[in-house]
């Protein structure tokens, strides 16, 4: 069973990060200023709106973070503008080969989709030699920072590559672990890329598991 209790492990910075023990997580990340601010300020008060609405049955945070969450990926995909294409060669190559570096050594990895602007993953941390989960702060420090490197050496650049923030969700039970394979194999469709997941080049999914269209 997948089903978890959320508050193992609860801290903020710009938003929520829950990591309970021997979880799974579902993480989104994106290029620094990849929305602008009028997109940001939207999200703001869509979730203000929905703190004020929805404050009733002992679900409500989960729902809360679930619309916004949404809110957040439709504005992402209304606001592929950026120079930079993370779907493009060389850059997309160097993320799937940093995942796939760090799978089965800092985290298990079930399946990602690499988008334009950002970039989905579904994972479990691992334990690290001394028997002590890898915490959710540290494997995006290490994939967001060892990325950058590369990204910037390839595009001539420095400075902040990776927005600071990232957000995150963690899997309570199997038949959310199936809706979000789905979710995350289904992106590049829904954000009309490609006619059918099979077609996006940038997509992984784990053999062991099914995508359920």
């Amino acid at each position: 069973m997948l089903e978890k209790e959320i508050d193992h492990s609860f801290y903020w910075r710009r938003l929520p990060h829950m990591q309970p023990e021997d979880g799974y997580l579902f993480v989104t990340f994106r290029i620094a200023n990849s929305l602008p601010k009028s997109f940001i300020d939207q999200l703001n008060s869509y979730q203000i709106e929905l703190d004020r609405t929805i404050t009733q049955g002992s679900n409500f945070k989960n729902v809360i973070q679930k619309k916004v969450f949404g809110f957040y990926d439709e504005l992402l995909a209304k606001s592929i503008t950026t120079t930079t294409n993370l779907s493009e060669n060389p850059i997309a190559e160097i993320i799937n080969n940093q995942l796939k570096i760090m799978n089965n050594d800092y985290i298990q990895l079930i399946c990602y989709t690499i988008m334009p602007n950002h970039v989905h993953v579904l994972f479990q941390p691992l334990q690290d030699e001394n028997h002590m989960q890898h915490t959710l702060s540290d494997i995006m420090h290490l994939l967001k920072m060892r990325t950058a490197k590369e990204i910037n050496i390839h595009l001539e650049k420095s400075g902040r590559f990776w927005q600071r923030e990232y957000f995150d969700y963690c899997v309570r039970n199997e038949q959310e672990m199936m809706n979000i394979i789905n979710y995350i194999m289904m992106n590049p469709v829904k954000a009309g890329l490609v006619e059918t997941p099979e077609m996006w080049r940038w997509s992984w999914l784990r053999n062991s598991e099914r995508l359920t269209p």
